[in-house]
């Protein structure tokens, strides 16, 4: 399980609930799809169940949409205590079960009569604009290898001390299910003390990356190539200093046959699996050091090395 708090959207689960839903109601679709499309990707079970649930139920309350199943579903998670004794199992202290209880009680309050200024939902009756162009390569500092996490609200902006150069590059771009803007990306590593100009970057390395889960032990090596979305154009390339190189004429196909497979057999760690949600915030960030002390917590690690024999350059057309 990742970290988690007393609050409702305080835990990795919840914030999953969050952008899903967020991705979903996009959708011009009605309620009861909706929710069929949010539990499908999300799957709820074991330990996480009772936070995916509460979440999608406050959710469904802010927006006022109606679904009765889901609200009793969530309901009889706090009422029968079910949600306070998978925390405890957890190993919730004694002093934050008595606050989570008073968040759940508080919630149970809010669910008893509909919200008084429900949000509305963003759905969107044309396809979204693409935001890049296809072949686009971007450099940025790094550390690590990983860009600045402007989006993480735990980082310190001031432990982020550049010690190399990154890249992202975009190799396609398509309306993934019909409306979301996404992007085929590939990430490089680029060296030398100045930024580096496009003819380095065909000669940059693509960034190789192995993920680790502790228990039970499992990990997997792949080139950092995914489909993704990109939440915030500029305040992302402005926080992170970016700046178009050039272009390069990728070729699609071969970019994708070097997409890794899905992760798991839950298909919980599948954010770079071509039909998986991914953002590029967080794969730009995946080594940044806001990760490192939760590392040993979550039982997730990541590192990220160059390649030993793919190029940008390798990946263009003939």
């Amino acid at each position: 399980m990742g970290s988690w708090g007393t609050g409702l959207y305080q835990n990795d689960s919840a914030a999953d609930v969050k952008m899903v839903f967020a991705d979903l109601s996009r959708r011009p679709t009605d309620t009861a799809t909706l929710v069929a499309e949010v539990l499908e990707k999300l799957a709820p079970e074991g330990e996480e169940e009772a936070d995916v649930w509460l979440a999608f139920a406050d959710l469904l309350h802010l927006h006022a949409l109606d679904h009765p199943e889901v609200m009793t579903r969530a309901r009889a998670l706090i009422e029968t205590g079910e949600d306070l004794e998978v925390k405890r199992s957890l190993g919730m202290s004694p002093r934050d079960l008595e606050k989570r209880a008073k968040v759940l009680e508080e919630v149970l309050a809010r669910w008893s009569a509909p919200h008084p200024k429900p949000k509305k939902r963003k759905a969107t009756p044309a396809p979204e604009p693409f935001l890049l162009e296809v072949g686009e390569v971007w450099t940025f500092p790094a550390m690590h290898h990983a860009a600045r996490p402007f989006h993480v609200k735990e980082a310190d902006p001031a432990g982020f001390t550049p010690d190399g150069w990154g890249a992202f590059a975009v190799a396609d771009r398509f309306h993934s299910e019909g409306y979301r803007a996404s992007y085929l990306f590939i990430l490089a590593v680029a060296g030398g003390a100045a930024r580096p100009d496009l003819e380095a970057l065909r000669r940059a390395p693509v960034q190789d990356c192995t993920f680790a889960i502790s228990g039970p032990p499992q990990s997997w090596t792949y080139p950092m190539i995914f489909a993704a979305r990109l939440a915030k154009r500029k305040q992302g390339l402005k926080a992170w200093e970016a700046v178009r190189a050039g272009t390069l004429p990728f070729d699609a196909n071969l970019v994708r046959s070097h997409l890794p497979e899905r992760l798991s057999s839950r298909g919980r760690y599948n954010a770079r699996d071509p039909d998986g949600i991914a953002w590029l915030e967080e794969d730009l960030t995946t080594t940044s050091y806001h990760k490192a002390a939760s590392n040993a917590r979550t039982g997730l690690s990541w590192t990220i090395a160059p390649h030993p024999t793919l190029r940008l350059g390798d990946l263009c057309g003939g």
